[in-house]
């Protein structure tokens, strides 16, 4: 038995190991891109170039700096809830309300796009969590239907005696079943699937969010489309996560 628990010790330190050195490869990659970019841009700013092209490449490493700082800002909050960070910061809020805001902050960005978003969810959904993070996944899950979706969005919830099911489906292409569970890892890219833009990490958060408060994120088939479904655990018990 000894040897056994030594044995599944060694292959989880393998493993964790190994996340370790995706996170930091895929991370510096990350990084490397927009820098190399604003080192291109800082020296047109100041190569003696029209005021148009010097404000142009103002203009570039503002918006390169703005996507090292969303990333660094996502690798921090996944770290955090996987931390058990936030808890204390768990309240009572309404999860439908959070839903009908979401969809009227994102109907004008899908509406440009020819698209919609709707809700399917009871009047109230009191829920007791972290309002913000749960908010943050939720957005995310959002924002990568309309990068990679198609038509309706639709954002539901439902729940039963132990979990609150929150979901978000699209019409896009979806992600391959084989697929799901890599879509799901930090910086995890699909060639021909979707994960949000830059590092994939929306996918990563929702999950890390959703286990912060007992649960887990599922990816399955609308037929056609993609339907992300977060869960959260009823009556958490902080003492016992």
């Amino acid at each position: 038995m000894l040897a056994a628990a030594i044995n599944a010790m060694l292959e989880r330190i393998e493993e964790l190991v190994e996340q370790l050195r995706l996170v930091t490869d895929s991370l510096a990659h990350d990084l490397r891109s927009p820098l190399t970019r604003m080192r291109a841009n800082m020296e047109r700013a100041t190569d003696g170039s029209t005021a148009d092209r010097q404000q142009q490449a103002l203009e570039a490493i503002s918006l390169d700096i703005d996507r090292m700082l969303r990333l660094i800002s996502a690798t921090l909050e996944i770290s955090s809830a996987e931390a058990g960070a936030g808890r204390q910061h768990f309240e009572e809020f309404d999860l439908a309300q959070i839903l009908r805001d979401i969809c009227e902050i994102y109907n004008p960005i899908a509406e440009e796009r020819g698209m919609s978003i709707g809700v399917s969810a009871p009047d109230t959904l009191i829920y007791v969590g972290n309002r913000q993070s749960i908010g943050r996944a939720l957005a995310n899950l959002v924002d990568n239907s309309l990068h990679y979706g198609a038509g309706e969005i639709e954002l539901g919830a439902s729940q039963d005696d132990e979990m609150i099911a929150l979901t978000v489906t699209d019409r896009g292409p979806g992600i391959p079943a084989e697929l799901r569970e890599q879509a799901l890892g930090k910086y995890r890219r699909l060639e021909e699937s979707r994960t949000t833009e830059g590092s994939g990490l929306g996918l990563a958060l929702a999950r890390a969010v959703a286990r912060l408060h007992g649960g887990d994120i599922l990816l399955e088939d609308s037929a056609p489309g993609l339907r992300v479904v977060l869960t959260l655990r009823r009556g958490l018990n902080l003492s016992l996560l």
